[in-house]
C-alpha cells in the first residue's frame, strides 16, 4: 500500500480511531467508478507503523457509495515478518468477512485460489461473490466482488442495468379480473384496487423493473402504482426499487429493513450515473409492516405475511391473492423441472415454507415463484410437497 500510495501522490493526515491517533495516508487509483471518479483508497497507521485499516468507497445501483473497510489487529512476528492475525472487512457497516491468521511463512508458494459457490454474499440464499455465509447477517445478496447482474454494483464497472445487455421484454399474462402475471427475467404480479395498482416484486434491476412497469401501465392505463411489495432485501429482489420509488410507489417491506433502507436511499451516490429516481428527484417512500397487513377493496384482497425463522432472509415476505388462492414468494421454493425426481437431500427452506403456511392457515392450491420456471408454467401445492416428501 505503501508504494501504491507514493506513487498517487498522496494526502496525509492526523486522524483518531477509538481514541488512538493514526497518521491517514489516502491516494486515488487508475481504476474509475461508474461515473467516471477514480476510487479514492484511505489507510491508517498506527503508532507501531502498521496498517491499522484500510477503506475506499464502490458503487451499489441500491446502496448507494458502499463503505469498505478493512481492519488489521493482532500483529504477531512470524520469522522477523510482522502480520496481522485478525482480518476483519465490513461493508456499509455489515460484517462481510472475519479471518483469523494461525500461520505465515514468508516467500512460499502461494495456495490455489478457492472456487466460489452461490453460497456467499448481502445474505445467502445464492449470494454471488464474496465469502460471507447465507443469512442477513453477511451482507445483502449480491454485494460482493462484482454481483451477477448488479453493473456498477462493488467491483465496479458496467451501467445500471441488470447484466449485460438489454433486459428481457415484459409480458403481461391474466390470471383473474385485475391480476396480473408480468414476466420478464423474473416473475411479477399485478394487482388492481379501486383507484391505484399493488406491485409485488421489483426485481433485479432499474431496467428490468422499468420494462415490468410499462407492461404495467399498458395493462392499467389509468391506475398509478400506488405500492411496490419487496419481498426481502437480497440485490436481485430489490435491485428494481428505485426504479419503482421513481414512479411514486411506495416501498412496502419488513419492518426490520427500516435503518437499512433509509439509509440506503438517502446514501450519496457520486460513484454512479443518475438513476431514474435521481432524475426524478422524488423521495423514495416506505410503508413498514409486520407480521401480517392486508389491502383490500372492493376489487381485490392482497394479504401479505412474514415468514418466520428463515435464516435465509429474515425479512422474508409472501403475498396470498385469496381470490385464486395463490401464494407469491421469492426464493422459498423454487420449483425444479416438472417432472424431477424430488431431492435427495430436503431443502430445509421450503420445508420451512410449507410449514410457515400451515401455520398461517393460508388456503392456496397455486405458487408463484419469483424465480421463473423453466420451461414457465404453473406450480402448484402439490409441486411444493413433493418436493419436500410429502407428495406422490
Amino acid at each position: 500500500m505503501k508504494l501504491a500510495a507514493a506513487a498517487a501522490k498522496p494526502t496525509v493526515s492526523q486522524r483518531n480511531i477509538n481514541g488512538k491517533r493514526h497518521t491517514a495516508v489516502s491516494f486515488q487509483v487508475e481504476q474509475k467508478a461508474q461515473s467516471g471518479i477514480p476510487y479514492t483508497i484511505t489507510g491508517y497507521i498506527d503508532d507501531q507503523n502498521m496498517v491499522a485499516k484500510v477503506e475506499t468507497k464502490i458503487e451499489d445501483n441500491i446502496i448507494g457509495d458502499l463503505l469498505v473497510e478493512q481492519t488489521y489487529s493482532g500483529y504477531k512476528d512470524f520469522a522477523g515478518v510482522k502480520f496481522p492475525t485478525h482480518i476483519v472487512q465490513t461493508r456499509a457497516g455489515l460484517p462481510w468477512s472475519d479471518l483469523t491468521v494461525a500461520e505465515v511463512k514468508t516467500n512460499g508458494t502461494a495456495p490455489q485460489p478457492v472456487a466460489q459457490g452461490r453460497g456467499g454474499a448481502p445474505g445467502g440464499g445464492g449470494g454471488r461473490g464474496g465469502a460471507a455465509p447465507e443469512g442477513r447477517g453477511a451482507a445483502p445478496e449480491g454485494r460482493g466482488a462484482a454481483p451477477e447482474g448488479r453493473g456498477g454494483a462493488p467491483g465496479g464497472g458496467g451501467g445500471q442495468g441488470g447484466g449485460r445487455g438489454a433486459a428481457p421484454a415484459a409480458t403481461a399474462k391474466k390470471l383473474a379480473d385485475g391480476i396480473y402475471m408480468i414476466t420478464g427475467g423474473y416473475r411479477s404480479v399485478a394487482v388492481e384496487m379501486k383507484d391505484h395498482i399493488v406491485l409485488i416484486e421489483a426485481p433485479q434491476s432499474e431496467m428490468t423493473t422499468s420494462n415490468i412497469i410499462a407492461e404495467v401501465k399498458k395493462t392499467f392505463p389509468t391506475k398509478p402504482i400506488k405500492y411496490v411489495v419487496n419481498t426481502h432485501t437480497h440485490a436481485d429482489h430489490s435491485g428494481g426499487l428505485r426504479a419503482a420509488a421513481a414512479e411514486g410507489a411506495i416501498i412496502m417491506t419488513y419492518e426490520s429493513n427500516k435503518p437499512l433502507y433509509e439509509k440506503w436511499f438517502t446514501n450519496s451516490r457520486d460513484l454512479l450515473n443518475a438513476d431514474n429516481l435521481v432524475k426524478s428527484e422524488k423521495k423514495a417512500k416506505f410503508e413498514y409492516i409486520g407480521e401480517k397487513k392486508v389491502i383490500k377493496d372492493n376489487l381485490n384482497t392482497i394479504e401479505l405475511y412474514h415468514l418466520r425463522g428463515v435464516a435465509h432472509a429474515e425479512d422474508m415476505i409472501v403475498a396470498y391473492l385469496p381470490k385464486i388462492k395463490t401464494v407469491v414468494e421469492a426464493d422459498a421454493f423454487n420449483a425444479p423441472a416438472a417432472n424431477a425426481p424430488p431431492p435427495q437431500n430436503i431443502n430445509g427452506l421450503e420445508r420451512l415454507f410449507a410449514s410457515e403456511l400451515d401455520r398461517l392457515k393460508i388456503d392456496y392450491t397455486t405458487l408463484i415463484p419469483v424465480h421463473q420456471p423453466n420451461p414457465d408454467r404453473e406450480i402448484t401445492k402439490a409441486d411444493l410437497l413433493k418436493n419436500i416428501g410429502k407428495g406422490n
